[in-house]
């Protein structure tokens, strides 16, 4: 028998609605059946009395007078238990507390149960559906079940009995909890892995795509389901894709492929493992897809194959110079000529020059240069005497080699940039001294023209190789008369950094050279009694004439396999052998390299690489290393994140390629030259900007690595992002500098409030006791013989009058100012309400709009006024006057500054917002104006703080509306600006809030 497939959430919820379907076609049978009210035996007895799920009948108190055996199965068959007694005695709701139950009279809010059965009661309408979780009272095992509770007046639409039946759901509700679970336990673990996690439909468009894939591609979720992956891969890998994707409807149902895809770091190679699900009826209906980001393997691939096809180069070039006979002829001029081509030619160097010391060693001639360009030796007769360029002389009788990539920073060829290399374009130089019979008689130099080049350690010993034969010519030329060409190449070979081997036609040394000695650890003697089988154990002797064929065919080979030396010590080795015949003799000639350090150093690279990307890589910190104090190293994916590009555009690159700005690049550099310096860890900060131009101030701690001789070798640095927290800090100090001056502000309008008010009283009672039409006044006048007339005209000419109109003007508005510093730092007292934001914003630019003041050059008529809102804006409280008075000074300030801009802005613009926050709402006033500088922005809530012109403005605007949101209402204002790009005020205010006294 085949196990039972587990079933899924679909399934269980079309149970549950066929069962509750065929118990509401049974409830409805028995609808106008009431045993209460029946003559005889009714033929829905049976129904009632055996139905599956527990039915009570009840009165409209709630009283069971009536019970199935389901029911009574409930209170372990004692239908005595149940019957008569009242429905709370006999189950208990899980949510009923403080001891109320469901016989009592009135509705019980805590109980649906209870409730169920009222509402049946008052309307006369079955219910149906009613969720609860009930207990058995008397029950020996007192467990607690989820139920499905109909109540069914009985006979239908009576209200005094009632049928409630009892649907168990509890199994079904815990499968479907369990259920919901497992999917959420599924898309954690697949949204938080790195591999990236796709599946698609036969068309290939997105079913799923996980977290990581979304990050790799810069896209959401929404963005991508739906959507085709095709487009997103290389069109040179879109038809090896197809097949693959093609090879899924055979069994085994997958597949391998690797291709390159469009991410948001460039063009990135993926590697896939593809699986195809199959429906029911075995057929293909989706596929799933895990890829891995594998380009840095890609890369590391690509390198090998050009390191080894250098080599290769290399390799056949010393091999042809081996036998070549012009090099072996004793002809300086044309050996010197043919080894600057072959050079040039094997390391594609534009220039490849042999440089002959004078005999006193003060002068470099240049005896034979070529240019790989042309493809031929160019005349040059160029001399460089040590007298002008000491260092590059000392550098070279010191190191005897001098490999440079960038001339003008080196301070060993900077001397010779003006006179040479800057006419010529080289930019980067590789010097290998010749060496005859111990003293530096000459270099082999490769000059590269153009962009900076980076020379590989292959490069450098060719170099050293191609110097070596240079100096056997030397040695040829000397001895030319007494010499011959074999024993030019046998010079070479003998100083030649790999192991050379001579081998006849049965596997046997005839000739080996120095290095191979060295190596193997026998003299010359020992090795010329061996054969090829002796040092190597993989090679049988039974596969020589096998190898032999096909040397035959090839000409030339090259692999790896393994050298066993003297001590028993087997290390790998890297080995070239090219096919002749001499006399009719098969003759081989093997080149032989150690490569045992580079595979050490394959195999730490590999580990260092796996332990950093593991570490640097699952890190929020930014973690980098430094070269030099001005070139990166390694850096992390948060530090690469930073600057929104690849790692592999920050690694190994100058940081003036970088930063954003060469201000940046002088900061960083002074840090780390100081570090290189002093040899010690440092803290600082640095404010750096980021991909998108925004600056960030970082914590950076730089830690040198120092070496065994106490010199640094490289610069860990470890950084934190820690502008928020500075902001945060900032912040604080800017709201206990604001609660002080509030505190000022309160004392200084009690203070003077009290002498204004005996100012404005003195000014009206003068303007009251000089009026010509005042009883009291004509009166005291005609007993003293004044002519109230002539006074009247007395104070118009010499505008007393007007003077004391200014006293009670001035007082007036010395008032309003005392108002708002009561206002500014006293709790306001209104009542509040719920508030419609959209009414207060519109209320406002009514009363903007209808204002202008020609004495201040500002007219809202002339203003583009936008206003936008949200839909489904959440309510909160507040005092409408207050907000309505803060969006007004917004208004007005925003009015202000279009109309000071200098020069005038042509199209005056203001920008009102009104948003739905998840936890409030935000009216934003943005304007087009000249903005304000960083400045003033610190400091542009403080009270009194003003850039108007005495007489145009108290300060007090801004830092009132500020009180008012922040104080009254617990919201938060602040502003965004910069100069030329207009001012942008944000007020944010909490929902729902409560008010405040």
């Amino acid at each position: 028998m085949l196990a039972e497939r587990p079933r899924s959430l679909e399934q269980i919820l079309e149970e549950l609605k066929l069962a509750r379907s065929r118990i509401a076609e049974l409830e409805g049978r028995l609808a106008d059946y009431s045993p209460q009210h029946a003559p005889g035996p009714s033929p829905y007895e049976p129904i009632f009395t055996n139905a599956p799920n527990p039915m009570l009948l009840v009165n409209r108190e709630a009283r069971v007078f009536r019970l199935n055996r389901a029911a009574a199965r409930l209170a372990n068959g004692d239908e005595e238990a149940i019957a008569g007694r009242v429905l709370g005695e006999v189950l208990h709701c899980e949510s009923l507390a403080g001891g109320r139950e469901c016989g009592q009279a009135g509705p019980c809010p805590s109980c649906p149960l209870r409730d169920a059965l009222n509402r049946a009661v008052r309307d006369g309408k079955p219910i149906h559906g009613v969720q609860a979780r009930l207990r058995v009272s008397g029950s020996p095992i007192s467990q607690a079940y989820n139920y499905l509770v109909s109540v069914i007046p009985m006979p239908f639409g009576s209200k005094d009995g009632f049928l409630l039946s009892l649907l168990d759901v509890t199994e079904q509700l815990g499968t479907l909890e369990r259920l919901r679970k497992s999917e959420e336990d599924y898309r954690l673990l697949v949204d938080n892995q790195n591999d990236l996690v796709v599946k698609v439909d036969l068309e290939g468009r997105f079913l799923f795509v996980s977290s990581s894939y979304c990050d790799l591609f810069g896209k959401t979720r929404d963005e991508l389901m739906g959507q085709k992956f095709m487009p997103l891969v290389h069109e040179e890998d879109r038809d090896s894709t197809a097949r693959a994707m093609e090879s899924l409807f055979v069994p085994p149902h997958t597949t391998y492929l690797e291709q390159r895809a469009m991410t948001r770091n460039g063009w990135r190679w993926l590697a896939w493992s593809d699986k195809a699900l199959l429906d029911d009826s075995g057929n293909v209906a989706a596929v799933v897809g895990v890829g891995r980001d594998v380009t840095q393997a890609k890369e590391a691939e690509q390198a090998l194959r050009e390191s080894e096809k250098r080599s290769r180069g290399q390799r056949a070039a010393i091999a042809e110079l081996v036998l070549d006979s012009v090099v072996a002829s004793g002809d300086l001029n044309s050996a010197l000529d043919r080894l600057t081509e072959v050079t040039a030619t094997a390391i594609q160097v534009v220039r490849a020059g042999i440089w002959l010391f004078s005999e006193d060693g003060s002068r470099l001639e240049c005896r034979s240069l070529y240019d790989f360009l042309s493809g031929a030796h160019v005349p040059s007769h160029a001399t460089l005497t040590a007298k002008d360029f000491p260092l590059y002389f000392d550098a070279l009788h010191t190191d005897r080699r001098i490999h440079v990539e960038d001339v003008p920073a080196d301070s060993r060829t900077k001397g010779l940039c003006e006179k040479y290399f800057i006419p010529l374009g080289i930019s980067s130089l590789l010097d290998a001294g010749i060496v005859v019979k111990g003293k530096l008689a000459g270099i082999v130099s490769l000059e590269h023209v153009g962009e900076k080049r980076k020379w590989h350690s292959d490069e450098e010993a060719f170099a050293s190789t191609m110097a070596a034969m240079a100096g056997q010519v030397l040695v040829n030329a000397e001895r030319r008369r007494v010499e011959n060409a074999l024993l030019m190449n046998q010079f070479a070979m003998d100083r030649a950094m790999d192991g050379i081997f001579w081998v006849d036609d049965r596997g046997g040394l005839f000739y080996v050279n120095d290095a191979a000695c060295a190596a193997l650890g026998y003299s010359r003697d020992e090795l010329l009694r061996m054969t090829v089988f002796d040092i190597d154990p993989d090679f049988p002797a039974g596969e020589w004439e096998r190898h032999k064929e096909a040397m035959r065919k090839i000409g030339a080979m090259r692999f790896e396999s393994r050298h066993r030396a003297k001590d028993g010590r087997i290390f790998p080795v890297e080995v070239s052998t090219n096919f002749f015949e001499y006399e009719g003799r098969f003759m081989a000639c093997a080149f032989d390299r150690d490569i045992s350090e580079r595979k050490q150093a394959e195999e730490r690279l590999r580990s260092l690489v796996d332990e950093q990307n593991i570490l640097l890589n699952n890190i929020d910190a930014h973690v980098w290393y430094l070269k030099d104090p001005e070139t990166y190293g390694a850096v992390n994916t948060a530090h690469a994140r930073f600057f929104g590009k690849a790692k592999s555009m920050l690694e190994n690159r100058p940081l003036r390629e970088v930063l954003f700005s060469d201000e940046e690049v002088r900061f960083c550099v002074v840090g780390n030259r100081k570090v290189f310096k002093e040899r010690r860890r440092i803290k600082t900060e640095e404010l750096l900007r980021d991909g998108e131009g925004t600056p960030r101030l970082l914590e950076v701690t730089k830690t040198p690595k120092l070496n065994d001789d106490g010199e640094v070798e490289y610069v860990v640095c470890f950084a934190h992002d820690v502008t928020e927290s500075k902001k945060m800090q900032e912040m604080m100090v800017e709201t206990e500098k604001m609660i002080s001056m509030g505190g000022i502000a309160a004392g200084i309008a009690h203070e003077i409030n009290n002498p204004l008010g005996i100012v404005l009283q003195a000014a009206q009672n003068l303007a009251q006791r000089t009026r010509s039409d005042f009883p009291k006044n004509i009166q005291a006048a005609e007993a003293i013989g004044l002519d109230l007339g002539l006074l009247a005209e007395y104070m118009r000419c010499r505008k007393l009058d007007v003077f004391i109109e200014d006293i009670q003007s001035a007082a007036m508005r010395a008032a309003v100012i005392i108002r708002h510093m009561l206002d500014f730092s006293r709790r306001s007292e209104s009542r509040r309400a719920v508030c419609d934001p959209e009414r207060i914003v519109r209320n406002a630019l009514a009363l903007a709009q209808s204002d202008y003041d020609l004495k201040k050059e500002y007219d809202f008529r002339k203003i583009s006024i936008e206003l936008s809102v949200d839909d489904n804006l959440p309510s909160f409280n507040c005092t409408e006057t207050e907000i309505e008075q803060v969006v007004l000074n917004l208004l007005r300030n925003a009015a202000q500054a279009l109309a000071e801009a200098a020069p005038p802005v042509e199209d005056p613009r203001i920008k009102v917002r009104i948003l739905g926050l998840p936890d409030g709402v935000r009216i934003e006033v943005e304007d087009n104006g000249p903005g304000i500088p960083a400045e003033i922005q610190a400091r542009i809530f403080e009270p009194f703080f003003t850039t108007k012109a005495p007489g145009q403005g108290t300060g007090l605007g801004l830092s009132v509306s500020y009180f008012i949101i922040t104080h009254s209402h617990n919201g938060e204002m602040h502003v965004k600006s910069s100069p030329g790009t207009g001012a942008r005020f944000i007020v944010d205010l909490p929902a729902n809030q409560e008010t405040i006294s």
